[in-house]
């Protein structure tokens, strides 16, 4: 942490990088729009082993990012550069969120996700998945589809990890999945983006201006693209030679 905050009733809202991108172009948004500020970072052995250097020459360590907004009721967004490479990174990178967000008195999870359709569409269709039956009536009017596993049975990484393992400490989580073309991981699908935004925006009576999307996307590729190409180098890499322990960009 690199200040104290106290938030009180919280809503964690999380978009991490994934299929189109959709979570984190959608948590980044909001944070630029709210002008959250920053105030904890989350580093893991399970990220990508890399630093980015910039156009200055600095570089900058693979991170998710806390920031909190203060409103009618407070929010938490977490974004960041990546996800863990490992099943088991993944279980304990998602353990720390969850025990964090209780120390952050989070009552309650939203996760942003894509699904691959494998098609264009101009109206993306978007999927509910709640940790409990009872939040189906909360959320019935927030514009998802709740239809079981007909369309998607299994969420991987944080949106789905953080949904399932809440329930075991008794926060109440719903996981936004947005259809996306599955074009490369590294192509950002603001349509997807845009739809997810509708939703956030009618669970939490937050007002969001939508028409700066386009243009803040534009501004995230080359950043989003050049994280995504590093992580797939260096996992083929691994592939390649699982003893190796250097990698040279």
């Amino acid at each position: 942490m690199t200040k104290k905050v106290r938030p009180k009733n919280s809503t964690l809202v999380v978009g991490l990088p994934g299929i189109g991108n959709v979570g984190r172009i959608a948590v980044r948004y909001l944070i630029d729009e709210l002008k959250a500020k920053k105030f904890a970072y989350l580093y893991s052995p399970y990220f990508v082993p890399v630093v980015i250097v910039d156009e200055k020459s600095v570089a900058k360590t693979i991170k998710n990012e806390f920031y909190i907004y203060h409103g009618d009721r407070d929010f938490i967004f977490l974004t960041g550069d990546s996800q863990s490479m490992t099943p088991s990174g993944h279980y304990e990178i998602n353990e720390m969120i969850i025990a964090f967000a209780k120390k952050m008195n989070v009552k309650e999870i939203i996760t942003i996700g894509g699904f691959n359709s494998g098609e264009i569409k101009s109206n993306p269709k978007v999927i509910g998945v709640v940790n409990d039956e009872k939040l189906l009536k909360k959320y019935a009017n927030c514009g998802m589809a709740f239809e079981g596993n007909k369309t998607i049975s299994t969420i991987v990484g944080s949106a789905g990890l953080l949904v399932g393992m809440s329930k075991n400490v008794g926060i109440d989580a719903v996981s936004i999945i947005v259809e996306t073309p599955g074009f490369p991981i590294a192509v950002a699908d603001p349509k997807a983006a845009e739809a997810a935004l509708n939703v956030v925006s009618k669970i939490t009576g937050v007002g969001i201006d939508l028409t700066k999307l386009d243009k803040n996307v534009k501004l995230m590729e080359d950043s989003i693209k050049k994280t995504e190409e590093l992580q797939k180098r260096i996992i083929e890499n691994m592939k390649e030679d699982k003893n190796a322990n250097q990698y040279i960009g």
